[in-house]
């Protein structure tokens, strides 16, 4: 239950990506109408030439080739040196490929070239945290609430940044916000509880995943996390139906299968338990070992420690 999530276009909304980014293009600059590369193909200027090729970026973008899109950026970036949407739109094709430190520069230098941008102020600040630099991260997505008050996925990221840095009542703080702008939102909701999970208030943590579950009901994480917050609560029925979804949405999350052994064992419905255990097992032996003990001891229950993948 350590996994805050994102919504940033550069992640979890790559159609909002493509609409921010395509947007943004459109007012940025004159991009060629369909075909006219094909009808001019003698290009009078390098600036001509970097539309064109921003143009072709966007069309890899919208079938997710990354790697030709972020090579149809790069030769505009280097055919027009002074277009932030070239270097904007390289930096989002960037993150895409995983590339992060080339998707930073690329976003600092579009941002430079246009300092009242607030999407590429937002992906900076996306980019920061995914480089596991949260203060960095407030900066930039700071910046982007400035130039664009209501940017929701600003907020969420922001509240992420929070979190990472234990300023849980900032990012609780932020949650809200961005729960106002969007209510439907089961990301800000599930990132909400993960936050007050952190801070022991499993009561208020059980809602808001609760609630996220609602708004996402296919999303395996919150279902898993949902699950270890009732286990927490020593509310076993609840915590295995939570759990039992979240194996049935997503089966090789061996974490979730221990923990859904451990609510058997709390139901003290042993072939259940044992079932599970045979599913550990053949996964991660050491987990497997957990489980069996405590069936053996009937102790506590035992929660393995906290991993830290960033935000999604």
């Amino acid at each position: 239950m350590v996994q805050l999530k994102s919504v940033s276009p550069l992640h979890v909304a790559p159609a909002l990506a493509l609409l921010v980014f395509l947007a943004w293009n459109v007012c940025g600059q004159v991009l060629p109408a369909e075909g006219s590369y094909a009808t001019h193909p003698v290009v009078a200027t390098a600036e001509n030439a970097a539309v064109a090729e921003i143009t072709v970026g966007n069309k890899w973008t919208i079938t997710g080739n990354w790697l030709e899109a972020a090579a149809a950026y790069r030769r505009a970036s280097q055919l027009d040196p002074r277009s932030a949407t070239a270097f904007g739109n390289l930096g989002h094709a960037y993150s895409r490929l995983n590339q992060l430190e080339e998707a930073r520069d690329s976003l600092q230098h579009a941002l430079d070239l246009a300092p009242n941008n607030a999407v590429f102020a937002y992906n900076l600040g996306n980019i920061y945290l995914k480089l596991g630099k949260p203060a960095k991260s407030i900066e930039s997505l700071q910046l982007a609430l400035k130039l664009r008050p209501h940017f929701f996925e600003a907020l969420n990221d922001l509240g992420n940044a929070f979190a990472e840095l234990g300023r849980h009542a900032d990012a609780i703080a932020a949650f809200k916000e961005a729960i106002q702008l969007r209510p439907d939102s089961g990301v800000a909701h599930h990132n909400q509880g993960i936050v007050y999970a952190d801070l022991g208030r499993f009561s208020d943590a059980a809602t808001a995943l609760q609630k996220a579950t609602t708004l996402d009901p296919s999303d395996a994480q919150t279902y898993a996390d949902l699950g270890l917050v009732y286990l927490r609560l020593n509310a076993f029925e609840s915590a295995s139906q939570a759990l039992e979804h979240a194996v049935c949405l997503a089966p090789v999350d061996v974490r979730a299968q221990y923990h859904l052994g451990m609510a058997y064992l709390k139901l003290k419905r042993e072939e259940s338990f044992w079932r599970q255990y045979a599913v550990v097992k053949n996964v991660e032996p050491g987990l497997a070992k957990q489980l069996y003990d405590a069936f053996y001891s009937n102790r506590v229950l035992t929660v393995p420690g906290k991993e830290k993948d960033g935000p999604r």
